[in-house]
């Protein structure tokens, strides 16, 4: 990956350390696991560009990758208004409290 990363990108451009990289996600919807386990299905947004939903058609493409989270390992999920709000109220605490910074511990 970091190889097809490195081809397309211009020759002086940097990668950080992949442990600071992340994956985005696309919600896919509420699903029920092979043991009877509820939760949510989720897909890299990469994947779901160029192939669309893992969750539909009878065949995946082998780039597909689907995350799936039990009910119980999720603390929330918000919609677009809600997300709206925690960030409008994070924003509204950092003014509040002058832009803190954290620290890193070493």
């Amino acid at each position: 990956m970091v190889r097809s990363l490195q081809a397309i990108l211009p020759s002086a451009a940097r990668l950080t350390r992949s442990s600071k990289w992340h994956v985005t996600l696309v919600f896919l919807g509420e699903v029920i696991d092979d043991a009877g386990t509820r939760g949510f299905a989720f897909q890299d947004t990469a994947s779901f560009v160029q192939h669309g939903s893992g969750l539909e058609g009878d065949e995946q493409d082998e780039e597909i990758v689907l995350y799936f989270l039990p009910e119980s390992e999720i603390g929330a999920l918000y919609d677009i208004d809600e997300l709206t709000a925690e960030i409008a109220g994070a924003a509204q605490r950092a003014v509040s409290l002058n832009y803190p910074t954290l620290k890193p511990v070493r």
